[in-house]
């Protein structure tokens, strides 16, 4: 699929999950968005009479509204997609399903966003497609199969690029909050170990400074915290039940 390239419009390209093959791309103009795909289809007879139902159909199921309408590239579906608003509540989106059958293959555009309701935005988008070159090649096929698309030279080493400089980003933004979070903790046990008390008067308790605690034996590990913070003491530890414990930090583990 050949895609002419123009100013301001930006590209996505869309893999299957699990084989990572491209099988479409997306394409936004300015807050509209358009999905291309190429499937295969058979050598006498389109694909668009038959799949217009189909896709009516889902639509239909999934809780939306569809139409075929007469448009200005033949028919297509007009819908009303279900989705969910940020407050939880249904809310519906328009769409447009437009198909074009060639030799053999058939491309399937769908409109998202405000093209898909107003015919004005609508126009310029359909004069892109078409423009759209489609390569179906030789090798046989099923009808509605999918066809592979070759992403250009050079473009996924680009998007890998910068999905890795994203994470080196991340950890890097990890590692930084990590190491104040240690500092913070070491002048917190520097507090505890050096009987520096927070109790009125900053004595810590009534026999003079309280002793370091003492290390656990290497036969018996101290209990871990159950969820909620809380430490149950064992039988016999002069500690209370009901001590509250710091939560464990994930990243000091």
């Amino acid at each position: 699929m050949r895609l002419p390239a123009q100013a301001g419009m930006q590209m996505r390209l869309d893999l299957e999950q699990g084989s990572g093959r491209v099988v479409g791309a997306t394409l936004t103009f300015g807050a509209s968005q358009v999905q291309l795909q190429v499937f295969a289809a058979p050598r006498t007879t389109g694909l668009w009479d038959e799949l217009r139902p189909d896709i009516a159909r889902g639509i239909v199921e999934a809780g939306g509204a569809a139409e075929a309408v007469d448009g200005v590239m033949g028919k297509e579906l007009r819908a009303r997609m279900p989705g969910r608003a940020p407050d939880g509540r249904v809310a519906f989106q328009p769409a447009r399903f437009l198909g074009v059958d060639g030799p053999r293959w058939f491309l399937r555009v769908v409109v998202n966003g405000p093209a898909a309701a107003d015919d004005a935005q609508l126009r310029p988008i359909l004069a892109f497609v078409r423009r759209v070159v489609v390569r179906r090649g030789e090798e046989p096929r099923p009808p509605r199969e999918v066809l592979e698309l070759t992403a250009p030279a050079g473009l996924l080493e680009a998007a890998a690029k910068q999905a890795q400089a994203r994470k080196e980003a991340a950890q890097k933004a990890g590692a930084a909050k990590a190491a104040t979070q240690t500092q913070l903790l070491r002048t917190a046990d520097a507090t505890r170990l050096t009987g520096i008390s927070t109790r009125p008067g900053g004595q810590p308790g009534s026999g003079g400074p309280a002793a370091p605690p003492a290390a656990p034996s290497s036969s018996q590990a101290p209990a871990p915290a159950p969820e909620g913070g809380r430490h149950r003491a064992p039988s016999g530890d002069p500690q209370r039940a009901d001590t509250p414990r710091a939560p464990i930090n994930p990243d000091f583990r």
